[in-house]
């Protein structure tokens, strides 16, 4: 009866751990071919990809007033993936379909070499924000694999703190918040560009600013008498870009939570 126990706790431990990570390690055409593999944060710049049965892909980067495109084949070697392009060129936003019929070769406004012999693996996340696994590339490109996306209430590590993940919550800062990259008072600001205000950049986020919630730091800390917990937010740092970096959350209004 002892052994029949340990041998169902065993397999119960093991199903957890794949829970857990949402699937295994292996590289496949049916993983490859099963998702569309996108950028981590949607609003961001960068590329999404697409592979197709007939060992075809193709990529589309998205960034403020158009981006590239790239058409061409993939193969799988063990627990790697080689794309090599044969088309590169400039497009507008323009889904993948349209890309492909549209492509321009030779485009002056192309990176040529973006995906000409580019190596991707299937690898943990160091920074699992929304989600535990990357398509992570040779060059620093990589996609979500979106089968491992991060639930509300998940335990994480982020910047080797444990932290609980609040999904994709709303808040909105309600006092000038600063913005560091690091949970700690030491840490380097982020700056906000205030195309309202005399200074060009400020040291803080300003009052009532929408910002997106991803994790909270479990353990509180007590910063110049106010207790509270670092979060990990999103807040839009410029018109283009959004700043990802730690807020204490005494100065942030949770709205969905």
């Amino acid at each position: 009866m002892k052994y029949s126990l340990a041998f169902v706790l065993l397999l119960f431990s093991i199903s957890c751990i794949f829970s857990q990570s949402g699937t295994n390690d292996q590289l496949s055409d049916e993983l490859l071919t099963s998702q569309r593999w996108t950028r981590e944060f949607e609003g961001s710049w960068g590329y999404e990809i697409e592979f197709y049965s007939d060992h075809t892909f193709i990529a589309v980067y998205f960034a403020e007033g158009g981006g590239n495109c790239a058409i061409g084949t993939y193969k799988l070697q063990s627990s790697t993936v080689v794309l090599n392009s044969s088309r590169e060129g400039f497009s507008d936003y323009e889904d993948f379909k349209s890309c492909q019929g549209k492509i321009i070769q030779g485009s002056t406004h192309s990176p040529i070499k973006d995906f000409k012999h580019l190596n991707c693996q299937l690898k943990n996340n160091e920074h699992p924000v929304k989600y535990r696994r990357l398509l992570s590339c040779t060059d620093t490109k990589t996609f979500v694999d979106q089968r491992t996306k991060v639930k509300k209430g998940d335990s994480i590590v982020l910047d080797n703190i444990p932290c609980i993940s609040l999904g994709n919550s709303m808040g909105v800062t309600i006092s000038e918040a600063r913005l560091r990259v690091k949970p700690n008072i030491q840490s380097d600001l982020i700056n906000y560009a205030c195309s309202n205000c005399n200074d060009s950049f400020l040291p803080y986020v300003p009052k009532n600013i929408p910002i997106e919630v991803f994790a909270k730091k479990i353990e509180s800390d007590t910063i110049n008498g106010v207790t509270g917990h670092w979060i990990y937010v999103g807040a839009p740092v410029s018109h283009a870009f959004t700043g990802y970096g730690w807020m204490f959350d005494p100065y942030v209004k949770i709205i969905d939570n």
